[in-house]
């Protein structure tokens, strides 16, 4: 059996957070060049989920009032995410 010592989970968080976060950028210059609004619902989920994923690092750290704090606002663009996508159609 392998042994770890820990830290495997938090390169996948810092992974992950990166990726959600270039994928955001990515859309949001390709919105800002294109000048097309067809992927804002999708930049407010890749931002809500790298939100989402700061929170749950804050939460492994032992700083859970930050954790608290973006879990809300993940909460809130997940709403915002939902209105979004319901209004437009």
């Amino acid at each position: 059996m392998v042994e770890t010592d820990g830290r495997g989970s938090g390169m996948m968080l810092t992974i992950l957070r990166i990726i959600f976060a270039c994928i955001t950028i990515g859309l949001c210059c390709y919105t800002l060049v294109a000048n097309d609004v067809q992927f804002l619902a999708y930049i407010i989920l890749f931002g809500g989920l790298s939100a989402l994923i700061s929170s749950i690092e804050y939460f492994r750290d032992g700083y859970k009032f930050k954790g608290w704090i973006e879990i809300i606002g993940f909460s809130l663009i997940s709403y915002l995410l939902y209105l979004a996508v319901t209004l437009s159609y």
